[in-house]
């Protein structure tokens, strides 16, 4: 292996898109923390080339991408908004960006749902269907 970071930087990339896709396939509650980690290398490897080299601009589009894949969805505005600032971007590197907010900004139904049944914090405070002051149909037996 090389001792070029960018060589280890790509490698690692490479090999973080295939994890997190491969758990999102599976439906994984971990894929999201595996985007998270592909949008930061993509990230890094879009601080090391500029924005009008090919690199550098499918990293910058990369990064935002998963970013959102990852429902982050204020570090992708963040980093949309870092990237759109830089004159080099082309157009269309602006427009793929623009495409992924439609696409992916807005999480489908089963998503919700499923971050809902698996986020442990959401899950302290279900109580089962027809318990509780507010319940509708409790009923002393």
């Amino acid at each position: 292996m090389s001792d070029d970071p960018l060589d280890v930087l790509n490698l690692l990339v490479t090999e973080a898109i295939f994890r997190a896709e491969g758990l999102a396939r599976a439906g994984s509650v971990e894929a999201a923390s595996a985007y998270a980690e592909v949008s930061r290398y993509e990230d890094a490897l879009a601080a090391l080339h500029p924005a009008d080299d090919i690199e550098g601009a499918v990293a910058r589009t990369g990064a935002v991408a998963a970013a959102l894949r990852a429902g982050h969805y204020d570090r992708a505005r963040g980093l949309a908004s870092r990237y759109g600032a830089d004159p080099a971007l082309s157009e269309g590197r602006r427009a793929e960006i623009a495409e992924a907010f439609a696409t992916l900004a807005q999480p489908t139904v089963p998503d919700r749902l499923r971050r809902l049944r698996d986020d442990p914090a959401l899950a302290r405070r279900r109580r089962p269907l027809g318990t509780g002051k507010h319940a509708l149909f409790d009923r002393a037996a």
